[in-house]
C-alpha cells in the first residue's frame, strides 16, 4: 500500500507541474497575441 501511495503521490505531482508548464506558456501565447 505504501508503494502505490507513494506512485500515485508520484505521478499527481507529475501532473501538476505539467499542468503549470502548459498553463504559463497559454499565458505567454495570450499576452504576445493580444500584445
Amino acid at each position: 500500500m505504501r508503494l502505490a501511495g507513494r506512485e500515485v503521490f508520484y505521478i499527481e505531482t507529475v501532473n501538476s507541474r505539467y499542468r503549470l508548464e502548459v498553463r504559463g506558456r497559454e499565458v505567454a501565447l495570450d499576452g504576445a497575441v493580444g500584445g
